[in-house]
Order: structure tokens, then sequence, then C-alpha cells
């Protein structure tokens, strides 16, 4: 079982806060062996948001990325069902399926062009405006997706992170550091997740 290292003086401060195992899909990258990349299945999961596999990504140092039969550390476990799937390969795919959907619902031809251009016609300019408009709502995660394909990362199964939560706030154990998750607390709405996860 691969897991990220934590220090144990770390959660002698934290004693009292709530703590959870979660999986992550893990990659490593050929251009660049000093790093893991982890990608978020649960969450994304939960919230039915799959944007967020990527929004909480991480990239950390390889030292920290360890190996063994049982984690030592007895916190909950998550189940990894949701984990089971080439993440990079899935949001790749949906990506591609909504820039799809997009051209497909909107068409510009060239006659709409020389229409707006030569005669001002005002169907054709709200035409090529729409078109213009779906084009910039290209969501910019797809940027960064294409920046992580460059990457040539290479799917490596499972590894558990460790979780702590105290009150609204979230962090993810590193070693020795705490790394507040800022951005999945924007998400964590009512509690509603925290319950599910600490039934």
């Amino acid at each position: 079982m691969q897991y990220i290292n934590v220090s144990e003086r770390v959660l002698q401060k934290i004693s009292t806060w709530k703590k959870v195992w979660l999986p992550y899909v893990l990659y490593t990258s050929l251009h660049n062996p000093k790093y893991v990349y982890l990608f978020d299945c649960v969450f994304s999961s939960k919230l039915r948001n799959d944007s967020l596999s990527l929004l909480l990504s991480r990239r950390i140092e390889k030292e920290y990325l360890a190996s063994s039969e049982n984690i030592p550390f007895k916190f909950p476990l998550y189940p990894d069902k949701d984990c089971q799937r080439d993440v990079l390969e899935y949001l790749t795919n949906m990506y591609r399926e909504q820039s799809l959907q997009m051209h497909q619902n909107v068409s510009f031809e060239q006659t709409d062009y020389l229409a707006v251009r030569m005669l001002g016609v005002p169907s054709a300019m709200r035409k090529l405006e729409e078109y213009f408009r779906q084009f910039s709502k290209r969501s910019p995660l797809q940027g960064i997706l294409n920046d992580i394909q460059n990457m040539e990362l290479e799917h490596k199964g499972i590894a558990y992170s460790l979780f702590v939560f105290d009150g609204k706030m979230t962090y993810n154990v590193i070693g020795e550091k705490l790394i507040q998750m800022k951005i999945l607390e924007k998400y964590l709405t009512g509690g509603q997740v925290l319950e599910q996860l600490f039934p």
C-alpha cells in the first residue's frame, strides 16, 4: 500500500482533530522523477464536480512517498472505489466531448463573416458574437490539462494522503507540513461532506 508519509511530531500537535486517509490517483513523470503527482478522486466524486480532480491535484517530493503492507498510523482509511480509473484519461475525454459539443451548437460560416464585414447584417453579427462568446467560455482547466499531458505522466495506481479537519479548516499533512486546503474549503458547505467521511 502506497501512502504519503507524515511526521509523528505533527500528529501529536493535532491529536484532537478529525483525521482520515484519503486515496489519490498517483502518477509519476519521466521528465521530473523527483516528484509524484496526486489527483483527487474522492471529493470530485462526492461533490459531483470533475474539475476538482485538477483543482485539488498536488505535486509533492517523491521522498514523501512510502510503501508498506499497512499504513503505520491507524486512522480511518477511506474506500478507494472512486479511484480505480485513470483520472487524466477520463478528464481528457470529458473536455474533448465538451469541445465537440461547443462547436456543434454554434457554427460559423465564411458567408456569415462576409455578411458582417461587408454588409453589417445584424443576424450574422449576433451569430458571430455567440460563436466567440462560447469559444471564450472554454474552461481554463483545459489549458492546465494540456500542460499536464505534456509532462507525460504515468498512472501508478493509488496512494493515500492524510487529511485533518479542525472545524471549518481542512489540512493535508505531508511530512511535517500542514497545508491548508483553501480551495476544498470553498466546496465544503454545511458539513455535508465531513459527515459522509466521519459518520
